[in-house]
């Protein structure tokens, strides 16, 4: 398999990063999945109680897999060292994956930061979104924690929009849908 180049949105892996795990034992959900699908790509983080999960367009210039579906786990820490862009900074920077020796590449102008992907297989997020099997949302409250709310808001000022709002689907035991006013953008806190 030969270099897969990307173009992705910094706001984006920035906003992602605030669902990862801080010091967990199960080391994969310290990284943001990047997930290369026929037509297009998505982001996707958890720490086992809140997900948040980004839809992106691929640009043309993008190199796009030869199969769909190819997957990575971006470390966390690398993600942490990507600049917030100012007014005249880029939004986009390039992502090089190098799936043979496993190591990915994030370049912003003339910066180029490298790490080994994460390999581990990254937990099948689809099945803990409501409602994407079929499943009713039952409305019944829930209480959640109060720093995983925080981190919805945090991400929703990180892709540029200020206003604190986040909307809560309650579904009593079960996993609720929560949005931050973009289509793009579905979360879930558990």
């Amino acid at each position: 398999m030969t270099l897969i180049r990307v173009t992705v949105e910094k706001r984006a892996l920035r906003a992602m990063v605030k669902f990862t795990a801080k010091d967990d034992i199960r080391y994969y959900l310290q990284g943001v999945l990047l997930e290369l699908g026929a037509d297009d790509m998505r982001l996707c983080a958890t720490n086992g109680h809140m997900l948040g999960l980004m839809r992106a367009p691929y640009a043309d210039s993008d190199e796009r897999p030869a199969q769909a579906g190819f997957e990575a786990i971006i470390p966390g820490d690398l993600i942490k060292g990507i600049k917030k862009p100012g007014r005249r900074d880029t939004v986009y920077l390039t992502v090089e994956l190098d799936p043979v020796a496993g190591t990915i590449y994030l370049i912003d102008g003339e910066t180029r930061s490298s790490a080994k992907l994460i390999d581990a297989k990254f937990p099948a997020y689809r099945f803990v979104i409501p409602g994407s099997r079929g499943d009713k949302i039952s409305g019944k409250v829930a209480q959640f924690n109060p720093e995983y709310v925080y981190a919805f808001l945090e991400a929703r000022a990180e892709l540029g929009n200020n206003l604190p709002i986040v909307t809560i689907g309650h579904n009593g035991d079960s996993g609720a849908l929560v949005t931050i006013g973009r289509d793009d953008f579905v979360g879930v806190l558990m």
